[in-house]
């Protein structure tokens, strides 16, 4: 069939990369909507010879609906032009663009892929998104929480499917892995233990009518809650090392990652806490850690896949799609959220019990090869877009040929700026705190209204 997958997104987002190759070869004809060409998702569907077509369609990013309503426009005439059999969003603003687009266009599968629950969580966005949902042929979450969410916001159980971003297993192989680059780098021997994380530092959520009050002024990832478990992890093993690897998402996300660093200097530990920024070696940097963590405050599953493959014993706190991957006592440990103390004592158990990490370790990364890799992605898509297509009895027709039909756009067209007006009355807050803070301080829309968060 004919695919064509949307994202807001001009960097990061290597799983879109790896689920158009994975479509691509189960013979789908494959290609994407991308924010732009200059960034490192353009350079990485280059590299895989997928087409890629470059549109902005955040209709959230400003307070212009006239503007809104151009992108709009652009992505339904892009959609008539394609004339794809199945288009799927993923990202928040992609979502509600694509679902209001695609809907007026008529084409014929609608699919919108959640990225993690951090805009279900909101008190507006959720709404927004819950309530475009029955635009979509099928909802798909990419955890059991969100799925959760979608189905106790008013989602149809039954039009909700579970499907999983998963990693390259050839890329994430503990046996391709060079374990003691990063101890040769840190200049430490064998006997010292290394805790790591790998997560960008996205910059805290500003108040904001958006932002669920849970976040307001508090980075997504938990780098301050690891930071704040250090001394206590100190206190009892002396020479630990801990290593953060991640650069800052946008100059905000810099200037957040400096105040980590500050952070670590004022509780004593920046002697043992290393800052590496950006790393194109992670899975070399995975393979060294004897403790891997992801103690993030919201979350789909951040790096736990990809920590899991290469086989590194595993901490993540109890939020959202962690404790797919991480089950208790099986293929990790699991502590509560935004618990320092609970974090420190779960990084010394498995540094002092080395069988129970390797355990579980060995657990986890066969876990993952069974459930969590892109090549399972792709098949659970590619099953999911047949199912479609038979349930839609094209009569053998593919659907591009059943779909696109002028008079229901036309029909459509007509009727959307009641929806259009629907939708602004339940974002006008989010408007108007944008509106507000570009005045109050002269920067651009905060992360939250413009949808623009990495939750993958």
């Amino acid at each position: 069939m004919r695919v064509l997958h949307v994202c807001n997104a001009s960097g990061g987002a290597p799983w879109l990369v790896e689920i158009l190759r994975e479509l691509r070869d189960r013979g789908h004809e494959v290609a994407a909507v991308v924010r732009g060409d200059d960034g490192s998702l353009a350079a990485a569907l280059r590299e895989i010879g997928v087409r890629y077509i470059v549109l902005d369609h955040d209709v959230l990013a400003g307070a212009n609906p006239f503007v809104a309503a151009r992108r709009i426009l652009r992505l339904i005439s892009l959609l008539r032009q394609e004339r794809p059999d199945i288009v799927q969003a993923h990202l928040f603003s992609s979502t509600i663009a694509t679902r209001i687009a695609a809907w007026i266009a008529d084409v014929p599968i609608r699919l919108s892929m959640n990225t993690g629950p951090y805009y279900l969580e909101s008190p507006i966005l959720g709404d927004v998104d819950v309530r475009t949902a029955w635009v979509d042929t099928r909802t798909i979450a990419s955890c059991e929480y969100t799925r959760r969410l979608y189905i106790e916001k008013g989602v149809p159980a039954d039009a909700v499917d579970l499907i999983y971003y998963g990693s390259n297993a050839a890329r994430f192989d503990p046996a391709h892995a060079d374990r003691g680059r990063m101890r040769r780098e840190l200049g430490v021997g064998d006997d010292v233990p290394i805790i790591g994380m790998v997560a960008y530092f996205y910059p805290p959520s500003r108040p904001h009518p958006a932002v669920s009050p849970a976040m307001v002024n508090r980075g997504i990832k938990g780098h301050d809650v690891l930071l704040k478990a250090v001394p206590l992890v100190l206190a009892k093993v002396p020479d630990a090392r801990f290593v953060l690897v991640g650069d800052g998402w946008g100059e905000r996300g810099k200037a957040y990652r400096l105040e980590m660093e500050a952070l670590a200097a004022s509780l004593g530990i920046a002697h043992a806490v290393t800052f590496l920024g950006h790393r194109l070696d992670i899975p070399d940097l995975l393979a060294g850690f004897d403790v891997a963590l992801q103690c993030s405050l919201s979350e789909n599953l951040g790096g736990a896949i990809e920590a899991l493959m290469m086989q590194a014993p595993l901490i993540v706190s109890r939020t959202g799609g962690l404790v797919d991957a991480v089950r208790d006592e099986v293929t990790g440990l699991v502590v509560p959220p935004d618990d320092p103390p609970a974090l420190a004592a779960a990084i010394c158990r498995l540094i002092d019990d080395r069988a129970l990490a390797q355990r579980l370790a060995a657990a986890g990364r066969k876990l993952m090869l069974e459930r969590f890799t892109a090549a399972r992605t792709g098949a659970d898509l590619d099953a999911l877009y047949h199912s479609c297509a038979a349930a839609a009895r094209f009569a053998g027709r593919p659907p591009h040929l059943a779909g696109y039909r002028l008079g229901r756009t036309v029909l459509r067209s007509a009727w959307s700026p009641i929806w259009a007006l629907q939708l602004l009355r339940m974002v006008w807050p989010v408007v108007l705190a944008v509106i507000n803070h570009r005045r109050a301080s002269g920067v651009g829309s905060n992360d939250a209204a413009t949808g623009r968060r990495r939750d993958s």
